[in-house]
């Protein structure tokens, strides 16, 4: 039987085994058709089969893809992130003073 933790030269064993698949070329991804044909309605067999394949043979570059977009979606709205992350740490630096102003409080009154 094995422990319920594991030792970080455990966890590292683990890990010693992964690989980044390579990034496919973009005719591959995008532009060649018979990639796309679809399998029957009523077999979802195939269809999860075909879903699961194709994340993880163009996992990489779905990775690359939603990080471009993400990144010209930053860049294009700057300024609405910017007033967001202001906002969300506004909000939880006032939660972090309610809590310790609380504390604080109680401390003083016992």
């Amino acid at each position: 039987m094995s422990s319920v933790g594991s030792s970080p030269n455990e966890n590292m064993q683990i890990m010693n085994g992964v690989e980044v698949p390579p990034f496919r070329n973009f005719h591959e991804f995008l532009l060649e058709t018979n990639r796309y044909e679809r399998p029957p309605f009523n077999d979802f067999k195939r269809w999860n089969n075909r879903i699961i394949s194709n994340l993880l043979y163009f996992q990489t570059n779905y990775f690359v893809t939603i990080i471009a977009l993400f990144l010209l979606h930053t860049i294009y709205s700057s300024q609405d992130i910017f007033i967001g992350l202001i906002a969300v740490v506004a909000v939880i630096a006032t939660l972090i003073f309610a809590v310790s102003a609380d504390a604080n409080i109680k401390k003083v009154h016992n």
